[in-house]
């Protein structure tokens, strides 16, 4: 059978067609449908070509006619017991909690660890210290952006396995400095020592962003402001939040059993009894 180059794309169905030549001047054509049905019917040649003209001006203007850039699509999110809470100017004060929560979350089990985060920059410092503590813990740790992730708050984000972002928050990526504002410093570290320091952090940002450093110094010179969807498509956040779900895990305990005698002592162990050795 001859095939003949012939298609038709509908917002319905699929036509396509092929040449029988014992059919002499008939094409045979067959359309099938979204619900995958499939409908033969017979056209002769003068339809047929009328038919391939539409469709190759049509195939000419999706040529010239950009598409529309496809939107992320929300996904549902479950989140635990397991959460900690980044809220307002990042400090290393305001980080400390944060951190120390992670790292007993951490030994308590292998779960994801959830950080909420509603914060805007003030000290890199903090925010690194904070990074540098979700790479160390072996429990994966995910990044959920509820109304806004700033300056260092942003890089918190960048540091997590995973992050989420909810449909209207936005995230701000700057520079960032060696010394911030709430370092008390008696003079600013040199120029060499500043460029150095931010060459290492900005690379790993830009490989991770699939970008290289100096197209990501460039991009956020300025600031890069982002919205969710946005977001997910600079490779920022990994998803857009549609639901949210909250389920309870349970804890596990560890019980300590100490034993006493009749002293109140606790009674030494045998194979420390003769620690000090025989008379």
């Amino acid at each position: 059978m001859e095939v003949v180059k012939l298609a038709e794309l509908t917002e319905t169905s699929l036509r396509f067609g092929s040449h029988d030549p014992r059919e002499g001047e008939w094409l045979y054509t067959a359309e099938v449908t979204m619900d995958g049905r499939k409908e033969p019917r017979r056209l002769t040649r003068a339809r047929s070509a009328l038919l391939l003209l539409i469709v190759l001006l049509g195939l000419g203007a999706c040529a010239t006619t950009p598409r529309a850039a496809a939107q992320p699509r929300p996904v549902a999110l479950e989140i635990t017991n397991r959460t900690v809470d980044l809220q307002g100017a990042v400090t290393l004060s305001s980080v400390r909690e944060v951190i120390n929560r992670i790292i007993e979350l951490d030994t308590l089990g292998a779960q994801p660890i959830f950080i909420r985060i509603n914060a805007h920059g003030k000290s890199v410092e903090a925010a690194l210290a904070l990074a540098d503590t979700i790479h160390a813990v072996n429990a994966p740790v995910v990044a959920l952006v509820e109304s806004r992730a700033l300056e260092a708050a942003a890089l918190v984000a960048l540091a997590c396995d995973r992050v989420y972002v909810h449909r209207n928050a936005i995230l701000v990526l700057r520079p960032i400095l060696a010394v911030s504002e709430e370092s008390d410093v008696m003079a600013p570290p040199p120029e060499s020592f500043q460029e150095a320091y931010a060459a290492r952090i900005h690379s790993t940002l830009a490989a991770k962003l699939g970008m290289s450093r100096e197209a990501y110094e460039e991009r956020t010179r300025a600031g890069w402001w982002l919205n969710a969807e946005e977001a997910v498509k600079a490779r920022v956040a990994d998803y857009l939040v549609g639901t949210v779900s909250y389920r309870e895990l349970p804890v596990e305990t560890t019980e300590i059993k100490r034993v006493f005698d009749s002293t109140g002592q606790r009674p030494v162990p045998a194979d420390l009894q003769d620690i000090d050795g025989e008379d």
